[in-house]
């Protein structure tokens, strides 16, 4: 097991106060997220109770005092075999929606492997295309509340 590097007085205090205000801010963010959720999930029954009721009304909206309400009603579409997909938005005129590309997260996670086995020099991305970011931030294992 790594040995814990030692810090002087100073240094010490210092990462012990401001670990300590990460390891709150931390504990905040998931009680929010948390109650974020359960309240994402209120709505989406509210919304659907509501759509009913609208519905049964023959009412596409309405005015309340606490504003307009209206259904709203969104598509969202995706490529299952673009082997299929592809010719038949070629026949339908929408060719230009075709695009070559690479799965961001695909692409990260490879690059990583390269550069972690010696496959390749991370300098060496830009000059062929790639963008690479990098951002180390602190995480906290086993947050322990007060």
């Amino acid at each position: 097991m790594e040995e814990q590097p030692q810090l002087d007085e100073k240094h010490s205090q210092q990462v012990k106060r401001l670990s300590n205000h990460y390891a709150v801010l931390t504990g905040k963010k998931r009680e929010l997220e948390a109650a974020l959720t359960e309240i994402k999930s209120e709505i989406e029954k509210a919304s659907e109770k509501l759509q009913k009721e609208m519905e049964a009304q023959g009412l596409e909206n309405f005015k309340s005092p606490r504003g307009t309400f209206y259904v709203n009603r969104s598509t969202n579409c995706s490529v299952a075999d673009s082997d299929l997909a592809f010719p038949y938005l070629k026949k339908m005129g929408a060719e230009g929606l075709i695009k070559q590309t690479v799965n961001a997260k695909s692409l990260s996670s490879t690059v990583k492997e390269w550069a972690e086995g010696g496959k390749v020099i991370l300098d060496d991305l830009a000059e062929n295309g790639i963008n690479l970011y990098v951002k180390e931030t602190v995480r906290i294992r086993g947050l322990k509340s007060n």
